[in-house]
């Protein structure tokens, strides 16, 4: 039999290290994944996420709290607005009546 030229060698241990290193990098993740289960690496992603969101609600909190403060008033005002409006019915009726006496 022929000797193999020396091209094929090289592109056979290029090959050979480069498979090595995809099964050493896909053990590793094996590894990775054995280590954790399902249910902590979903529960780790979803609390990095919700942590990053309140990161950025914060900042937004932070550079808009007349915005925040002046919703928070309006809907204070919608929550309280038929003791209002019944107290401002019974103004009405006051000043209506005082009106109607002195004309």
């Amino acid at each position: 039999m022929s000797e193999t030229p020396p091209k094929v060698d090289l592109a056979r241990d290029a090959r050979n290290s480069a498979r090595n290193r995809l099964l050493g990098r896909f053990s590793s993740l094996k590894g990775d994944y054995a280590e954790k289960g399902l249910g902590e690496r979903v529960g780790e992603r979803i609390t990095g996420k919700v942590k990053g969101a309140a990161h950025d609600l914060g900042e937004v909190a932070n550079d808009s709290k007349g915005v925040i403060a002046g919703a928070g008033a309006l809907l204070g005002l919608w929550l309280a607005r038929r003791p209002i409006l019944s107290l401002g019915g019974r103004w009405w009726s006051k000043l209506k009546a005082r009106m109607d006496k002195e004309f």
